[in-house]
């Protein structure tokens, strides 16, 4: 269940741009901020040493908080990932404007149930139905094998 709560949160915030402003809402680690992404699932070299994981842009960029933690890097990899990283929040201004959400699945940017829903199948198709398989040329257990197996009803000894 916690897995399944994980990939939920996951693709909600995959499908969320936020465009920074004050920098007072979105999360430094976890909102798609920086390059439309989250530093979290760019960096997560990074993510796994950093302190303060919860804490806010703005918190994090005074004073260059969101370094704190990742000096037990171990990597060199880590270290390169640090300084692309540190690269791209020097380029950061914020503003006196609001953070703002857009939501990646609409054209009109305004969530959705029904966007999230199809977001959810972004990229997947099924090439086949039922009825191709009960049409295919093959015995007739195969068939309702395949028939199960696309139900998500497989019989296991």
């Amino acid at each position: 269940m916690a897995r399944r709560c994980r990939s939920e949160k996951a693709r909600i915030r995959k499908g969320t741009v936020v465009t920074l402003g004050n920098g007072e809402k979105a999360s430094f680690w976890q909102s798609t901020w920086l390059n439309e992404q989250a530093p979290m699932d760019r960096f997560p070299d990074l993510f796994k040493w950093a302190w303060r994981k919860n804490k806010t842009v703005k918190e994090e960029l005074q004073n260059q908080n969101w370094t704190r933690g990742l000096w037990r890097m171990q990597t060199s990899e880590e270290m390169a990932s640090f300084v692309e990283l540190w690269d791209l929040v020097q380029n950061v201004q914020l503003t006196d404007e609001q953070d703002r959400n857009t939501w990646r699945w609409t054209t009109d940017g305004i969530y959705t149930a029904k966007s999230a829903y199809n977001a959810q199948f972004h990229g997947s198709f099924n090439t086949f139905g039922e009825e191709d398989i009960w049409r295919a040329e093959a015995e007739g257990n195969h068939k309702f094998f395949a028939w199960l197996l696309i139900q998500c009803r497989q019989v296991t000894g």
